[in-house]
């Protein structure tokens, strides 16, 4: 019995991946990139499978301490409302639907959240807010560079938000690559970055249970475990140590 309670102790929170389809190397090294992150930060992996059946998903969801949505396509533009322009690269709408889904479980739930890049996106979309499809071409250049996995640029943190108590500064160094950004945004969230090169809105908040969207990309950090990975493992495992009792 004794035995029993210790492995119960420091089990390690389980977290669950809200990713695209692996279906190319590049994808698959990005895949292995959060789940290294996650393991360095002392969470336990497992990727959700694709499915937008909600008794499947709840199932999956009831099995885990937190939600981590990597980064991916675009989301289709119709489902805030406008017409896609030529710029849009769709993600499988399968997919988003899913990370949809995934989205208000942990919400009703209390399930910590967090939500990289498109994932910051879909959030921001299903609370009713809306994207900038392209930010264009003056702008993407600090953001994205064709051809490379990211670009280094500063963000500056809005002061008093729980981001900043995180990484303890209002200011940080980031790698992103993105050519979509938060146009509107959505209900009960809060503007907690921005690109310290503009008004592009780099990062967002909810208030109450672990809730954080970032436009860059964490997991790309070359100091590892990063400070937000691993606010949000122990954020999962707090919310573990609750709900069970």
């Amino acid at each position: 019995m004794e035995r029993n309670r210790n492995e119960k102790a420091v089990r390690k929170p389980v977290i669950a991946l809200a990713a695209g389809v692996p279906d190319s190397e590049i994808r698959r090294r990005k895949l292995r990139m959060y789940v290294e992150a996650i393991e360095k930060a002392g969470g336990e992996p497992h990727t959700l499978p694709l499915s937008t059946d909600s008794e499947a998903l709840t199932k999956a969801m009831s099995d885990v301490d937190g939600l981590l949505i990597t980064g991916g396509r675009d989301i289709d533009p119709r489902m805030y409302g406008e017409e896609p322009d030529s710029a849009v690269e769709l993600e499988m709408q399968e997919r988003v639907d899913r990370d949809a889904a995934c989205i208000k479980l942990a919400k009703k739930s209390g399930m910590p959240v967090l939500a990289i890049c498109y994932g910051m996106q879909i959030l921001n979309v299903v609370e009713g807010g809306t994207l900038y499809q392209d930010m264009g071409p003056e702008i993407v250049p600090l953001h994205r560079e064709s051809g490379r996995d990211y670009i280094e640029h500063d963000v500056a943190i809005e002061s008093g938000t729980f981001l900043e108590r995180i990484v303890g500064s209002q200011r940080i160094r980031v790698r992103s690559s993105h050519h979509q950004a938060v146009k509107k945004v959505g209900t009960g969230l809060v503007v907690s970055a921005r690109c310290a090169r503009g008004e592009i809105i780099e990062a967002v908040e909810r208030e109450g249970a672990f809730c954080l969207g970032v436009q860059w990309h964490p997991e790309r950090h070359e100091r590892q475990p990063d400070p937000l990975i691993v606010a949000f493992v122990e954020a999962a495992s707090s919310w573990a140590r609750q709900r069970s009792g």
